[in-house]
């Protein structure tokens, strides 16, 4: 007994790898006078590729810029994105100099809101971006002026716009940047704005302080940020951080509240400083991503199926729940299943250039009709309705995904009770799956362990063509029964 044991058990793990969701395995505790066997079956899965609509835009990156696909036939992308603004809590600007009325600090403004502002800037950080990196770009600044919807998709419409404050053309790198080479080196561009926006924010501090009392009270005063690319094509920026900076002058005050003058010819000694507010992961930041009508074409190919970010094409697999509840291949009763593996291949993927789009790097495999609930709410695989495959050795790997079809087809089980059961209907409902291109949020312990911690679409350009449409795809099951 313990060497059938042994060998199920050796079967289940060559056959499956290194997997920690392996629960349900059923092999312990048998009694000696049991045998038991362990046997694989394979099912039949089918593929499409189904064209976006639109995707939940709310991800901690920008995406701003243009690229056409000329390789692949996908045709434009073009990347836009809006952006709330942090405060922090309570924050103040100094208060203008006054001899008499204010000595209570080492530092004010030189004068009037008008006198002081030096500049107003957004500044645009990123550590990547895809494409040509001197191709010239030109991006454009809008204040908005109405909040920006809690919920907003890759097709939404642009919030209603204020003036455009500012305009810049630039390319993704400067070659003056002597730190360029360095690694994990943050670019940044610094966008001058009208001077108007700081002079209307210090304004606003004196007047109603409770405006900056914390970040939702200021967004009411200042609704965001829309930031768009509308000259050049071949570059697409991947914004981590915006920040708008409102630098002004101040004098630097003695020990009791007079002007500090200078040493040498008696002048006053001033000074630049400046107030922050940047995008963080507590406000809203949301993309909006233009795409072509040859996406919609390359879908309707059916001899193969495609990945395709952003907001392009993902896989559908339809799990072959019915053939599974077939009392001829599993007997969920009698039958243990240990394991079920689906491997989505991938055709030889050639990187011409360096400008070619390269596969996602990883994906979600979730149930189609949860697609929506799980980004809006923001979920993390469970490794029982949802999980993540990552790309290697050409192919997305589900080494295990047992708990999905051994629960859809329980729920198949129970659905056939009712005589009026459209069955086709149904799994057509449940069983279809998404494969979809992700972008992951991980945090790692002090002992090395990687932890996901947020799940998004992907929005950078990518592509992989995977095997499937009308050739099928097999499911792979390892189950163990008792010999009575």
């Amino acid at each position: 007994m313990k060497a059938i044991y042994i060998w199920s058990v050796f079967i289940t793990l060559v056959f499956f790898g290194c997997d920690d969701n392996t629960g349900g395995l059923g092999l312990g505790m048998l009694p000696e006078s049991d045998g038991i066997t362990v046997g694989t079956k394979t099912f039949e899965v089918t593929t499409a590729s189904v064209a976006f609509d639109s995707v939940f835009a709310k991800t901690n990156i920008g995406y701003v810029g243009r690229f056409t696909d000329y390789e692949h036939g996908f045709g434009d992308y073009e990347g836009s994105f809006l952006t709330e603004l942090n405060c922090v809590d309570e924050l103040t600007f100094p208060k203008p100099y006054d001899s008499i009325t204010n000595r209570d600090s080492l530092n004010n403004m030189i004068g009037s809101a008008e006198e002081s502002v030096e500049l107003a800037r957004i500044v645009l950080g990123y550590y990547s971006f895809f494409g040509d990196s001197l191709s010239p770009m030109q991006v454009s600044i809008y204040q908005l002026d109405e909040n920006m919807e809690k919920n907003h998709y890759t097709h939404s419409a642009v919030p209603k716009l204020g003036e455009l404050i500012g305009r810049k053309s630039f390319s993704a790198v400067d070659l003056a940047d002597s730190l360029r080479h360095e690694s994990n080196h943050l670019y940044q561009v610094s966008i001058p704005i009208d001077k108007g926006i700081g002079i209307k924010l210090i304004k606003e501090n004196w007047t109603n302080p409770k405006t900056f009392k914390d970040s939702e009270s200021f967004r009411d005063f200042f609704k965001g940020l829309y930031i768009t690319s509308d000259i050049g094509d071949g570059t697409v920026l991947y914004i981590q951080h915006v920040q708008l900076d409102v630098v002004y002058r101040s004098f630097q005050l003695d020990s009791v509240g007079d002007i500090m003058q200078k040493h040498n010819n008696g002048g006053d000694s001033t000074y630049l400083a400046y107030r922050s507010f940047a995008s963080t992961m507590e406000v809203i930041q949301s993309n909006r991503i233009k795409i072509s009508d040859e996406i919609v074409e390359k879908a309707k190919e059916s001899s193969w199926t495609y990945l395709k970010s952003p907001a392009g094409i993902y896989t559908q697999a339809t799990l072959p729940i019915g053939e599974f509840l077939n009392k001829d291949s599993i007997d969920l009763e009698r039958d243990t299943i240990n394991a079920v593996k689906l491997v989505f291949n991938a055709y030889h993927h050639d990187i011409k250039n360096e400008y070619s789009m390269s596969p996602p790097e990883s994906v979600l495999l979730v149930k189609e009709k949860d697609v929506k609930d799980f980004f809006e709410k923001n979920m993390i695989p469970n490794s029982t309705t949802s999980y993540i495959a990552y790309y290697s050795n050409n192919q997305y790997t589900f080494t295990n995904i047992m708990r999905l079809v051994t629960s859809l087809a329980k729920e198949l089980e129970e659905a056939k009770k009712d005589p009026s059961l459209d069955e086709k209907k149904w799994l057509e409902e449940n069983a279809a799956v998404a494969i979809i291109p992700v972008s992951l949020g991980t945090q790692t312990s002090s002992s090395g362990s990687v932890t996901i911690t947020n799940v998004q679409h992907d929005l950078k350009p990518a592509y992989v063509k995977l095997k499937g449409g009308n050739g099928k795809l097999e499911l792979r099951v390892v189950y163990s029964r008792f010999n009575r």
